[in-house]
C-alpha cells in the first residue's frame, strides 16, 4: 500500500505548485525496477490529477504545458520519483522537477551555451547548481510553444540568484521568470509567462 502527502506551494507569480510525495522508505522502494518506478510515478499522477480535476490529453507521463477547458488553466506536470507535481496558472507555464545529484554536474557543460559559458555561469558549479540550472532549461522547454529545442542552443539563463533566475528561449525571443523551490533534496523549478 502506497503512502502520499500533498504539499502546496504558491510562487511570486501567483503559481499553484501542488506536490505528491511516496512518502514510504526509500529502502522500501529502492529494489524497485525501472517499470515499476515508472508505474508508480503514473499512479501518483493520476492520483494528484483527480485530485485538482485536470484532465491530461492520454493521461501518458508526457510532459509540457496543457489548457484545462474546463477550469481555464494552464498546467504542467513533472515527476522524478518519490515526487510528482503539478503547476497550475492562468498564463502558460513549464514545470520541472529534478533530484539535486552528480550527474547534473556531468551533464552540465552539455546543456549551457556560450554566452553562459562566458558568464561563469557553470564555472565551479555545484551539484545543488547544477541541479538548479538543469531544471530550468527542463522549464524552459516545456514552457517553449515549438519543441524540439537543443538546451545549449536554444535556451539562455541570465541573472541568476539561485532560487531566481530569467531565462530565455532564444529562437522564439521570449524571456520568463524562473523559480524555484527547494524540497526533499530536489528541486522544484516553474517558468511562468
Amino acid at each position: 500500500m502506497m503512502q502520499f502527502s500533498l504539499i502546496e506551494f504558491i510562487s511570486n507569480k501567483g503559481v499553484k505548485i501542488y506536490i505528491i510525495e511516496n512518502t514510504l522508505q526509500s529502502s522500501t522502494y529502492s529494489n524497485y525496477t525501472k517499470i515499476q518506478i515508472k508505474k508508480l510515478e503514473e499512479e501518483m499522477k493520476n492520483l494528484l490529477l483527480d485530485k485538482l480535476e485536470l484532465t491530461l490529453p492520454n493521461r501518458t507521463l508526457r510532459e509540457s504545458c496543457f489548457y484545462d477547458v474546463k477550469q481555464e488553466k494552464f498546467y504542467s506536470v513533472s515527476h522524478k520519483f518519490p515526487l510528482v507535481a503539478v503547476a497550475i496558472h492562468e498564463a502558460r507555464l513549464g514545470l520541472d522537477v529534478e533530484k539535486i545529484s552528480e550527474k547534473t554536474l556531468r551533464v552540465l557543460p552539455k546543456i549551457t551555451g556560450p554566452k553562459e559559458k562566458e558568464t561563469g555561469i557553470i564555472n565551479g558549479a555545484t551539484k545543488n547548481e547544477a541541479s538548479f540550472i538543469w531544471a530550468c532549461k527542463e522549464a524552459l522547454y516545456k514552457i517553449s510553444k515549438s519543441n524540439p529545442y537543443s538546451f545549449r542552443e536554444s535556451f539562455e539563463l541570465f541573472d541568476m540568484k539561485i532560487p531566481i533566475a530569467i531565462g530565455k528561449i532564444l529562437p522564439e525571443n521570449t524571456s520568463y521568470l524562473l523559480e524555484g523551490f527547494s524540497y526533499s533534496d530536489h528541486w522544484i523549478v516553474v517558468a511562468s509567462e
